[in-house]
């Protein structure tokens, strides 16, 4: 797989260059404290000729010790970040015109990982079945018995036929006055002229 890197986020790089020369500023100055007291003992025991007139065997060399990881730890936090922002700019500016790195990457024996099964949905609980009456019994495709001589079979069961339905008209209304009700300036129907 081939990609290239287009742009440089200036603000994350500017907080992850402060806190790791922040950190390596610090580490350098421990570094260096074994050697500033190696050259100073030896500036002290130089003949005075040889220096400039400093008497080095006042200087604190204790405070040196805790003043210089800090003083290092700063230097480099402000300064090397800088310089990387202005590294960021630049890379940026110059892939947009020419383009950016680009980088291949290969898997090594990495075998990728199945994505997990969706989650199962709950089957929902079925309701007992109603009971079933049984099934009517089958005809037999085999012909009926013949009936016995002895008794005539029964007459099939007839319904009792209903008269044709008819149609009545409703009652005849009551002669009721009338009542518009109490708004009707007129008054009920039978007061009217």
């Amino acid at each position: 797989m081939r990609y290239e890197i287009k742009k440089i986020g200036i603000w994350p790089l500017l907080k992850v260059s402060f806190f790791v020369n922040l950190v390596l500023g610090f580490i350098m100055g421990l570094f260096y404290i074994p050697f500033l007291t190696i050259m100073m003992g030896a500036m002290a025991n130089m003949p005075s000729a040889y220096s400039s007139g400093v008497d080095m065997s006042d200087f604190p060399i204790g405070a040196m010790m805790i003043i210089m990881p800090i003083m290092m730890s700063i230097f480099a936090a402000v300064f090397n970040t800088i310089l990387a922002v202005i590294a960021g700019l630049i890379y940026n500016l110059i892939s947009r015109m020419m383009g950016g790195f680009e980088i291949n990457l290969e898997a090594l024996g990495v075998t990728p990982v199945p994505p997990p099964p969706p989650p199962q949905r709950q089957p929902i609980p079925e309701r007992p079945a109603a009971p079933v009456a049984p099934p009517p019994p089958q005809p037999s495709s085999a012909p009926p018995p013949p009936p016995s001589s002895s008794t005539p079979p029964p007459p099939p069961p007839t319904q009792p036929s209903a008269p044709p339905p008819s149609y009545a008209p409703p009652p005849p209304a009551e002669d009721k006055p009338k009542d518009n009700g109490p708004g009707d300036p007129a008054g009920p129907e039978e007061f009217r002229p």
